[in-house]
């Protein structure tokens, strides 16, 4: 019997080649953590405030919650919110990048595949910026052909990325994957999507 050749791979991220919610805690726990001390507010409240942006926004992964949430409205009238939470922002950017790992061998399998001439695709439900960065971090910009993924949020006003990055720009952004993103509203399962992304890619 010949075995039947796969051209292309359609994977997820999140928590399917690395641990999602381990990145996530790390960088969140410092800035809520500083959230309390600040505002000396019941936890439940900075909860339901923090629940209101990130259900605004569409994400949990949202790194502009301190413009937004409302216990912080007046410590942003004298001043710049960040320059008042910059260790917390130093401990929430460490903690994140010490946790970006690969689980075991995902590196090694999807480099294997790329060299038999596998087409590799990834599907996520993390924005663009989130999942780019990733990317870039493992080593698979280039090992993923294409990655499918939301639309960035907005910015909230008056926020300038340029002023937040201390980094060249291709720091940040794919070279060599191609980045696509999904219908807005659209989320897993959803079928309709996978076929989308089967057609663009020229699979069947």
């Amino acid at each position: 019997m010949t075995r039947k050749t796969v051209d292309t791979l359609i994977i997820d991220l999140d928590n399917t080649i690395f641990d999602w919610f381990a990145v996530w805690f790390a960088s969140f726990e410092p800035v809520y953590n500083e959230l309390l001390r600040v505002t000396g507010r019941p936890a439940a409240d900075i909860e339901a405030d923090i629940r209101r942006v990130h259900q605004a926004r569409r994400t949990s992964e949202y790194s502009f919650l301190l413009e937004e949430i409302d216990a912080l409205a007046d410590l942003r009238a004298t001043g710049d919110i960040r320059d008042s939470f910059s260790d917390a922002i130093d401990l929430s950017r460490r903690g994140r990048d010490l946790n970006l790992s690969l689980y075991p061998s995902v590196f090694r399998c999807l480099w294997e595949l790329k060299k038999k001439g596998t087409k590799i695709v990834a599907y996520t439900e993390s924005m663009g910026f989130y999942s780019a960065y990733r990317l870039k971090r493992f080593g698979l910009d280039g090992v993923i052909d294409v990655m499918f993924s939301p639309q960035d949020h907005d910015l909230p006003a008056g926020v300038s990325v340029e002023n937040l990055r201390r980094l060249p720009d291709e720091f940040y952004e794919l070279q060599v994957t191609e980045m696509r993103h999904t219908p807005p509203g659209e989320l897993k399962p959803n079928p309709t999507v996978l076929l989308d992304i089967l057609k663009t890619v020229g699979a069947r």
